[in-house]
């Protein structure tokens, strides 16, 4: 677009020039004939309708052109400040998605990194989990294996409450059959009368010494069916607590390590996931200064058209210059000048490739081929640095 304006505004120079030239031809024209006799000429009369036309032309578009430059003016304005306004909110955009992958990444790091403040991570969090499970099950089959070992050693301690009970029942029958004894010395003592006095005396000892062996007996008796109660009841416990079976026990530490191990991975996962996300976002935010780079075209597009209002601008003060010299006796040869050196100028002006290449193939007759030129200069770029 701004190629084909540049085109117009050398036709339009081109054409301008050439109408001022002949003008200026026709009066001088004129006035060398001025004082000679009218004579009608069909040349002098198309020639006369010629500079009338130009003149017509030129008081036609003196009042345009300043519309025209104001408004290249406007549209150079108002594309600069809505490219600023887009340049800025890309860049709030990139500068928003920086500080979230930031913020993600401290969270996540405060996670699964060691901080130094005493704060325990995921990835120990589980390790302690696993371990303090582990320790729970080894002193459970701790347990189960000491209560196997007392329920061992009570009952060897039952079958020595019963051993002891073989010895209590020994020492009662000893008991009963001393007692007999003397039952039977205490007889004979009393047939032999007086001669049988002390046997009395050592029979009545031995029957107290019986009694005494008796009481014992039935004490040692109760003391042993006491302790066979309580052992044996003792060993029931343990024996409920023995066999207690482990297997629901391990089956806990079996899930209780799966979903550690789950939830480890899931953390790795959310790690490789955070991690392509904050690449993601830096890619986000290199793509966004991308496009804020492209967004600098309107420096380019302003160029482009300040290199079409300002000819525009030199071409309405020429214009003016010309029909203000009309009406006086100010020869326009100064205006004439001025235009041509400025044509000139324009032409040295073009810095961009697209406006030297639309230039030239002007400049060759081959107006036709200006569109198609302008374009494939434009696709090779212009050397215009933004930054």
């Amino acid at each position: 677009m701004m190629n084909v304006m540049t085109w117009i505004v050398g036709a339009v120079i081109g054409g301008m020039v050439a109408g001022m030239g002949v003008t200026y031809w026709l009066m001088r024209c004129r006035d060398s004939c001025g004082d000679r006799e009218p004579q009608v000429n069909p040349v002098e009369q198309q020639w006369a309708e010629h500079e009338r036309l130009w003149r017509d032309f030129c008081d036609a578009v003196s009042p345009l052109l300043p519309v025209l430059i104001a408004q290249l003016k406007v549209v150079v304005e108002e594309t600069g400040r809505a490219a600023d306004g887009l340049i800025e909110r890309f860049q709030t955009i990139a500068q928003r998605a920086r500080a979230q992958v930031e913020e993600t990444t401290q969270l996540f790091g405060a996670m699964t990194d060691a901080q130094g403040d005493g704060q325990p991570t995921v990835a120990r969090l589980l390790d302690e989990t696993r371990a303090t499970m582990e320790m729970f099950v080894q002193e459970v089959i701790k347990t189960s294996q000491i209560s196997m070992k007392a329920v061992a050693v009570m009952e060897q301690a039952t079958d020595s409450t019963a051993s002891i009970s073989q010895m209590v029942e020994e020492v009662e029958f000893i008991a009963d059959q001393t007692r007999l004894l003397a039952l039977n010395a205490a007889i004979e003592a009393a047939r032999a009368g007086e001669h049988g006095r002390g046997f009395a005396v050592v029979a009545d000892e031995v029957t107290k010494l019986a009694n005494r062996s008796g009481h014992a007996v039935t004490r040692i008796r109760e003391l042993t069916e006491g302790v066979r109660s309580s052992t044996e009841a003792a060993m029931r416990e343990l024996g409920v607590l023995a066999s207690v079976d482990m297997t629901p026990t391990l089956q806990a530490q079996q899930r209780v390590n799966g979903f550690t191990e789950i939830m480890a991975r899931k953390t790795v996962m959310l790690e490789e996931n955070v991690n392509k996300g904050s690449e993601r976002a830096n890619e986000l935010a290199d793509d966004i200064a991308q496009i804020v780079m492209s967004m600098q075209f309107q420096d380019i597009t302003r160029q482009k058209i300040e290199h079409v209002y300002e000819p525009l601008e030199k071409i309405q003060f020429c214009l003016e210059r010309f029909r203000s010299d009309q009406n006086t006796s100010h020869p326009p040869d100064t205006s004439l000048k001025e235009a041509m050196a400025f044509l000139h100028e324009l032409e040295a002006r073009y810095t961009m490739e697209s406006e030297r290449m639309v230039m030239g193939q002007v400049k060759q007759g081959r107006q036709d081929n200006v569109e198609l030129f302008a374009t494939a200069a434009a696709g090779n770029g212009d050397n215009i640095t933004l930054f």
